[in-house]
């Protein structure tokens, strides 16, 4: 920061610091106005506190008079208080005689001046003094007087002019002003000069070295910062945005990793899953709308992420909305969000699902639940791309594919009245029916491996066995809840199992209405059971020593074989095997689809 040089007003002074102390000699009242009205206009201009005391040679209305002319608007300074002028009676004489006790009465009242005048907001205080009333005292206390005014100012937001009346004065008297003061201003040849004090040039020069380095450090630093600041301002706006936008991603991710189902791939070689996963590879690298249709616990959220994963926006977000969760007077906040302010509870602003879905996915879940009144504003994002947040118009665009999926039967709703006719031909672009675990029982002796393995791992537990009869109680069961019931069934066993063979505890298998004929049993031969064909019996062999070389990996010999799961000899296996025509799988494991 530069050091604070003050503007005297003066052509011949030029700018000069704080507790600068000078002298004007002067032969007529004109020379002595020359010097007063330049100097108080830049104090009045500067925003500085003004004190002019007068003499016989100058008073306050010829003082007055031609400030009016010089300085604009001068009553209004005059009115507020930003000039005084004094008559240098009242100001020093307060007695027939003048001595130092007097001089430092009166420097006391200048410092109490400046004091009231910086707590109101000026930025220092110049003052003149005309020295022609001292003709009235004794000159030899002047001198004193003028130190004591070097000595009090030096250090104060203040500066002193002390105008000498040349008629009144010696030439000692001359030599001894200029001494006692940093410079003195006379005229030569009609123009005004200042013959400076040695020290007042020293201090001057030495500020003037000084701030021009300062100056120049200041600019250098400048410029530095400024480009620091322009790209700190750009890359911290970049991460505002980038942060703000995790945030909202990670807040929606971390909801639904509590729901998240706890496999996290589709497992099945049927030829009902086949069918879906060729559907899925087909309609993937589009962007068409996909209605997932199914009953509950049959994997739709499963499929929708595989749409996602393998489609071209697998880079940016899979959003869900559990549609069926939210409450009814909520679902306009939820999928557009809303601002602050705009219903009782909303604190702050929120963003909706759609626009955390930009460029990348929505899986609506539930979407037969969305209420009728709502089905409108959610076709018109659909189509158009366009919505707005609650309480705010401003018409937001987002470019989001949407995949929904529902285990109502929106056909019938829509003849009901309860599902609009548009909506459901906007959602049904491209529909995939999940089938039911009943209608894939193929895939259950798959499913129990997978399953099997992620709860012993989840639940620290030892391998667990299980027969191939074991495979075929699962295969005979309804599973109205479908493959998430399977999951808890294989998980509540693995616990009760405590490491030991499979117990299973299941419910009988029942007949649900709407769900075609209830299964055939298929259990072993016992008295009172139907028996089966020889050709069923080898499918379920094989299907069973499949299932037990899936679980352990591949592995036949040894702890945790598959030899050892089925109870028989590695030998036995492998003929078993070689009769069967099954290859001894490679030990790597793969991810089942």
């Amino acid at each position: 920061m530069a050091i604070p040089m003050r503007r005297s007003g003066i052509n011949a002074v030029g700018d000069i610091p704080w507790g600068t102390h000078l002298c004007q000699f002067y032969e007529s009242k004109a020379d002595l106005l020359d010097i007063l009205v330049a100097y108080y206009k830049a104090g009045l201009e500067d925003n500085e506190f003004c004190m002019l005391v007068t003499s016989e040679a100058l008073t306050s209305n010829d003082f007055l008079s031609i400030m009016r002319q010089a300085v604009p608007a001068f009553n209004d300074h005059l009115h507020k208080g930003d000039i005084e002028v004094v008559s240098y009676d009242e100001w020093y004489l307060k007695g027939d005689t003048f001595d130092m006790h007097d001089m430092r009465r009166v420097v006391h009242n200048w410092v109490e001046k400046l004091e009231h005048a910086l707590q109101h907001g000026y930025a220092g205080m110049r003052v003149s003094v005309d020295t022609a009333w001292l003709e009235k005292v004794d000159w030899k206390v002047w001198p004193e007087c003028e130190r004591e005014i070097d000595k009090v100012i030096h250090d104060l937001r203040m500066m002193v002019l002390c105008p000498y009346a040349l008629d009144h004065c010696g030439a000692s008297t001359i030599l001894e002003a200029v001494s006692l003061h940093q410079g003195a201003l006379v005229r030569r040849q009609g123009h005004w000069v200042l013959v400076e004090h040695a020290e007042l040039k020293e201090a001057k020069a030495a500020l003037h070295r000084l701030n021009a380095q300062l100056e120049q450090r200041v600019s250098e630093r400048t410029a530095q910062l400024k480009r620091a600041n322009d790209r700190l301002k750009k890359a911290v706006e970049e991460t505002n945005r980038l942060r703000y936008q995790l945030e909202q991603e990670n807040a929606y991710l971390r909801e639904e990793a509590v729901q998240e189902l706890a496999f996290g791939e589709i497992v099945g070689h049927s030829e009902a899953m086949r069918r879906v996963m060729e559907q899925i590879d087909l309609v993937a690298p589009t962007d068409a709308t996909v209605l997932i249709l199914g009953e509950t616990g049959t994997g739709k959220e499963l499929v929708a992420r595989a749409i996602h994963d393998r489609s071209r926006r697998r880079d940016r977000p899979l959003i869900k909305v559990n549609c069926g969760a939210v409450p009814r007077e909520l679902f306009e906040s939820e999928f557009f969000g809303h601002v602050k302010g705009a219903f009782t509870g909303a604190l702050r602003d929120r963003v909706g699902r759609f626009q955390l879905a930009h460029e990348g996915t929505l899986f609506l879940d539930e979407v037969g639940e969305i209420p009728l009144e709502l089905q409108p504003k959610l076709l018109r994002v659909l189509q158009d791309g366009e919505f707005e947040r609650v309480g705010e118009d401003r018409t937001r665009r987002v470019a989001v594919r949407i995949i929904a999926a529902t285990n109502r039967d929106l056909q019938h709703d829509v003849e009901t009245g309860r599902f609009r006719e548009d909506l459901f031909y906007r959602l049904s672009v491209f529909p995939i029916q999940v089938p039911p675990l009943r209608a894939r029982r193929d895939d259950i002796p798959l499913l129990v491996a997978h399953f099997l393995q992620q709860a012993c791992s989840r639940l620290h537990c030892g391998p667990v066995t299980y027969s191939a009869d074991d495979i075929r109680q699962l295969q005979a069961y309804d599973w109205p809840g479908n493959v998430r019931e399977l999951q808890n069934v294989i998980e509540r066993a693995v616990i009760v199992s405590r490491g030991g063979p499979l117990r299973l505890d299941l419910v009988p298998p029942t007949h649900v209405p709407g769900r075609g004929p209830p299964p055939v049993p298929r259990r072993s031969p016992e008295p009172g059971v139907e028996s089966v064909s020889e050709a069923e019996w080898r499918r379920q062999k094989r299907q069973n020593l499949l299932a037990a070389l899936q679980q352990a990996g591949g592995k036949i010999y040894g702890p945790g074989g598959a030899a050892k799961l089925l109870g028989i000899k590695p030998t036995t296996l492998a003929s078993r095997l070689k009769a069967l025509g099954i290859k001894r799988p490679s030990r790597r494991r793969n991810k089942s689809v």
